[in-house]
């Protein structure tokens, strides 16, 4: 996920500040990304006339802002993992902290909601229903601040549901960039009790997960 080849671009609208609120909140919802089809790190008021000051967005909500903004975007489902596998997310995040580079990060996470920016990032998850083996599982997604200003540290995981204690074989766990390539991928073997990917990413580097087994697919994709 680390940036190559890529260009800043920058889109001037002229409007008055109600126009700016509702560019904002399209920004924020996902929905201006989608219209543009372009990924947007983040929308300011600039101004040319000397006598003026111009409202820059501080470097250090740039990334509270894209948190707040792929939270929004997640499909309906996803919940905290509380609700989602009845335990209480400092254990799930204590054992991710021994997960690659991440194992010396003390990660905070916060409830969001739509009317509070996740300032030190969120973790939600999801059931899904695995037919063909008659089995669930949850995938699980934690997005917090990385240790650079234009870094967002990402933690995924897939865990089988209390009914079951390890995971059915062959069910894949993958990692997709923007330019559609598979940047991390594992395989559940037999016995295997979860799958843990840790990477950080920048601003500007939408990614997507993917879980796979046989005809079964599902992807979320992450505007970050």
């Amino acid at each position: 996920m680390k940036n190559d080849n890529r260009h800043n671009l920058v889109i001037r609208f002229e409007g008055n500040e109600d126009e700016y609120k509702r560019l904002l909140a399209s920004f924020q919802s996902g929905e201006l990304e989608k219209l543009l089809r372009l990924p947007i790190q983040d929308v300011r008021i600039v101004t040319d006339r000397p006598e003026a000051t111009s409202v820059v967005l501080p470097s250090n909500q740039i990334v509270p802002q894209v948190l707040q903004r792929v939270y929004n975007s997640l499909e309906s489902g996803w919940q905290t993992v509380e609700s989602l596998l009845g335990i209480q997310s400092q254990n799930l995040a204590h054992g991710w902290r021994t997960a690659g580079q991440l194992q010396a990060k003390d990660m905070k996470i916060q409830k969001a909601s739509n009317l509070a920016i996740p300032a030190e990032g969120f973790m939600l998850g999801i059931d899904l229903d695995l037919l063909e083996v008659h089995q669930q599982v949850a995938l699980i997604v934690a997005l917090m601040p990385g240790s650079e200003p234009q870094e967002i540290d990402v933690l995924v995981e897939v865990r089988p549901t209390q009914q079951h204690a390890t995971l059915p074989p062959e069910l894949q766990l993958m990692v997709i960039d923007y330019k559609g390539v598979t940047v991390l991928s594992a395989q559940a073997a037999k016995g295997d009790p979860r799958i843990t990917f840790a990477l950080t990413g920048n601003i500007g580097e939408p990614f997507s997960v993917t879980l796979a087994l046989n005809d079964f697919s599902y992807t979320q994709e992450f505007p970050i």
